[in-house]
């Protein structure tokens, strides 16, 4: 009697699960009733200023140009002595004056000092001290002064092991800054503000308290941060472009409850009422 060998085919388990969910997934995309999209959005200021106000002088205060950075390597602080921060400042009061002139209805002025030690607290300012800055914008035929009054700066460093082995390296900058708005003027203090930005960057490799490379990439991470800085008070002034994204429904509101539609008109409309826009969600019939 012959025999017939028969080779049995062996199938993985988990082969025959992806092969079964690649149709589940496909299957629930094209289920969705809603698709998003990004868009760029004209955001107002955050602060209305007055409509006499065309021409801004803008400086840092005296007091800034000093020596120093506060570093702090795995918990332990020092500070270097080497680090001239009046570049950074000029480079934050630049980027300023550049957003701040991108609106047809502002023209710029920089100057790189007050010359004086000014007041950080907005409450101690003298009428002499008024006074100068009133003498400051009409030599320069500015019609209000923002003033960067203190900034304080420090460098967080950490080491971490990564998932694949290896380290990397953590940079966390925080820098807090104080600003001031003043029309000398009238005057009148249009705004004043405390802004605390803390930025993280993750780089690879790890570096040491004295390694060169390591303060030559902080200082590019810190020219870096300043146009964050700017930014940040330069939206209380001027409007400016923002992303955001919206919610299309591709077959209408039938696969919604009429309550949760609703609600969603109401909370949205609520949430983007005050600054004088529609809702974000669009609902196509």
């Amino acid at each position: 009697m012959m025999r017939r060998s028969i080779n049995i085919l062996k199938i993985n388990p988990k082969l025959v699960l992806i092969v079964c969910l690649i149709p589940v997934f496909f299957l629930s995309l094209s289920c969705k009733t809603y698709k998003t999209f990004k868009i760029n959005v004209l955001e107002p200021a955050e602060i209305i200023v007055p409509q006499n106000i065309k021409h801004i002088l803008i400086a840092p205060n005296n007091k800034l140009h000093s020596n120093g950075l506060t570093y702090e390597f795995y918990d332990e602080k020092y500070i270097d002595t080497s680090f001239n921060q009046k570049e950074y400042i000029g480079a934050t009061i630049e980027t300023l004056a550049d957003m701040i002139s991108y609106n047809p209805r502002f023209t710029t002025t920089t100057i790189e000092s007050l010359e004086i030690a000014l007041p950080v607290l907005p409450e101690e300012i003298t009428n002499r001290d008024v006074n100068y800055l009133k003498q400051l914008c009409e030599e320069h035929q500015a019609d209000a002064i923002v003033i960067l009054a203190k900034t304080e700066k420090q460098v967080g460093y950490s080491k971490y092991y990564g998932h694949f082995g290896g380290y990397f390296s953590m940079i966390t900058i925080i820098y807090n800054t104080r600003w001031m708005f003043i029309n000398p003027f009238a005057p009148i203090m249009i705004d004043h503000k405390n802004i605390r930005d803390t930025l993280y960057y993750r780089v690879g490799g790890i570096y040491g308290t004295l390694d060169p490379e390591f303060y030559q990439f902080v200082g590019e991470l810190m020219m870096e941060t300043t146009d964050y800085v700017a930014s940040d008070y330069g939206m209380r002034i001027t409007p400016h472009f923002a992303e955001t994204q919206r919610i299309v429904f591709n077959k209408g509101d039938k696969y919604l409850k009429k309550k949760d539609l609703a609600r969603l008109k109401v909370g949205i409309g609520l949430k983007h009422q005050k600054y004088g826009r529609k809702p974000l969600v669009t609902i196509i019939r």
